[in-house]
């Protein structure tokens, strides 16, 4: 279970979006982007930093998460520069839930996503903490 949350956080900048959801204004160009994902049931952090060509002027949820088989984003809704969504699960992941939200400017991009995993033995919710944070460097190469 705690593999498979991970995963779904983890993995960031996915494949395009559908056109259908909204996103949020970005200013096209090369990004660097550093994703930190913290599970409060393990100990260290995982930091991964991707630089990529962004070439359309918005940002999707699914561009910053993984696609995965048992959950979604839904729910996406634009205020000015921040973009919210939810995150529901089904199937072998059902009863996982979570929220996230990204802001952008002109050169800058920041966010964050929680996903909660479902009850342990223990009686406590395992929950990934996804962020992000991200710089314009300039033209795409």
């Amino acid at each position: 279970m705690r593999h498979a949350l991970v995963s779904i956080a983890a993995a960031i900048l996915a494949l395009p979006a559908a056109a259908a959801e909204p996103g949020v204004p970005i200013r096209p160009g090369q990004w660097k982007i550093s994703t930190r994902v913290t599970v409060s049931v393990a100990p260290i952090p995982r930091t991964r930093e991707i630089t990529r060509c962004i070439e359309r002027d918005t940002l999707h949820p699914d561009e910053l998460t993984a696609r995965s088989t048992y959950c979604d984003n839904v729910d996406a809704q634009l205020s000015g520069s921040t973009l919210t969504w939810k995150i529901t699960c089904r199937e072998q992941m059902k009863g996982n839930t979570g929220e996230g939200r990204v802001s952008t400017d002109d050169d800058s991009l920041s966010g964050e996503m929680k996903l909660q995993g479902i009850e342990q033995e223990d009686g406590k919710r395992m929950v990934v903490t996804t962020t992000w944070q991200g710089e314009r460097l300039g033209e795409c190469e």
